[in-house]
């Protein structure tokens, strides 16, 4: 069965955004362990399985701390 994503549901979604939970080294490739969706600011990347695909197995360009929102200009 497909879940039917609603108002409430929609606006969850919007609210979190991609962190990364693990520290990555400049060069490291990225993997799922390393992220994480959490409530972030409104400028975040949203964790749809689109950009999550993105970023998987991209090596990344600069240094990350614990909890660092992502952006596509890291990678």
């Amino acid at each position: 069965t497909k879940k039917i994503i609603t108002p409430s549901d929609q606006k969850n979604i919007s609210m979190k955004k991609i962190i990364v939970i693990n520290p990555i080294n400049k060069g490291d490739t990225i993997k799922e362990k390393h992220l994480m969706s959490m409530r972030g600011n409104q400028n975040g990347l949203i964790p749809l399985e689109s950009n999550i695909r993105k970023i998987i197995g991209k090596k990344i360009k600069v240094n990350i701390k614990t909890t660092t929102q992502f952006s596509l200009n890291m990678i």
